[in-house]
């Protein structure tokens, strides 16, 4: 099952840039969020540590809805100093699902990298959300998503995103 979610998520990322280049005029979004979690281990929520993800993601958009992005975050808990935490890089494919209110649902997935001091761990992640449109160029983000570990099963996060993003 991990193998073939593995490929899956690989081939979608390779094809997806490639059938989005045909069509014209994608669109940039950056977002600045906080997203509070929960951790999980043996798949059931770990009580007593809650995890703080504060980062920033850019994201590419074409009409037909396909897309990628990336996000750097911070990774810390609120019962820990900030200066405890690990690096967290998310690169993803995207799809957005168009409608004609100012709501645009999403669905995304990809690889997560974690680093603290030297070492590192992967991480696959998915998860959707809705960009809520206030105006023509700025809006509100709200996202699930589900981080694992492949290694090790029933180990990973829960967390909801909740940021400010802009379209140019």
């Amino acid at each position: 099952m991990r193998r073939t979610l593995i490929i899956l998520c690989a081939l979608v990322l390779f094809a997806a840039p490639a059938q989005a280049q045909e069509d014209a005029g994608p669109t940039t979004r950056v977002t600045g969020f906080a997203a509070p979690g929960m951790f999980i281990a043996g798949g059931t929520p770990v009580t007593g540590i809650t995890p703080l993800r504060l980062g920033g993601m850019v994201e590419k958009v074409w009409s037909n809805g396909l897309g990628y992005g990336i996000d750097v975050s911070y990774l810390t808990t609120f019962e820990e100093d900030l200066g405890d935490g690990v690096a967290m890089i998310a690169p993803a494919i995207l799809y957005e699902f168009h409608t004609a209110g100012p709501v645009n649902p999403y669905v995304r997935g990809g690889p997560s990298f974690l680093v603290a001091q030297g070492a590192a761990a992967f991480l696959m992640h998915y998860g959707g959300g809705i960009n809520y449109w206030i105006k023509e160029s700025f809006g509100l983000k709200v996202e699930g998503r589900h981080s694992f570990l492949l290694l090790v099963p029933g180990a990973g996060a829960i967390d909801v995103l909740v940021g400010a993003v802009f379209k140019f």
